[in-house]
């Protein structure tokens, strides 16, 4: 019944996915989740013929039905009146985020050392910036293969550079 909820609001513009929590061990509550690209997408669906025929189908299956909608750090966290204070928001974020930064720039901050600050911070936020909402994973793929290649020459006119030092005892001029 939910898988075909999922393929009625894949129709309607704006749809970017769904999703069902299963309930905690000894609940019975299953949460169902539909993601939209703004608010408008979403009325779209929430007034449509096609949700209401949905739901009256699937009536006796539900005993309990409850709406909320959630945008921003309120989908992780809550609405205002039941989230954590700011702050506490600011350093779970920034707990999370920083393992994820430190193992992107010990995988690849020497490659991307070769590059202009401009150009590297801009890739690092771009390849650790969340892109679904986006859709940007192909523009980050593809990001992230030109910067290892630029990364792997680099590399190599580096060591490149130290071999010719080592054999000559004087360095090379970059080329």
């Amino acid at each position: 019944m939910t898988r075909r909820g999922e393929r009625l609001a894949a129709g309607f513009a704006g749809f970017l996915g769904a999703g069902m929590f299963l309930p905690p061990e000894g609940g019975d509550e299953y949460q169902v989740v539909f993601r939209f690209a703004d608010e408008a997408c979403l009325a779209c669906w929430a007034d449509s013929a096609e949700r209401r025929d949905w739901l009256r189908e699937g009536a006796e299956l539900v005993h309990d039905s409850r709406v909320r909608c959630a945008s921003g750090l309120d989908a992780w966290f809550g609405p205002a009146p039941s989230a954590p204070p700011r702050w506490k928001q600011a350093v779970a974020i920034w707990l999370a985020f920083f393992p994820v930064s430190l193992a992107f720039t010990l995988l690849l901050g020497e490659r991307l050392a070769a590059l202009p600050v401009f150009w590297r911070v801009l890739s690092s936020t771009a390849i650790l910036t969340p892109g679904d909402g986006l859709r940007l994973h192909p523009v980050r793929d593809t990001a992230v293969a030109a910067l290892a290649a630029a990364g792997r020459a680099a590399g190599a006119a580096r060591r490149e550079r130290l071999r010719a030092v080592k054999k000559n005892g004087r360095p090379r001029p970059p080329e």
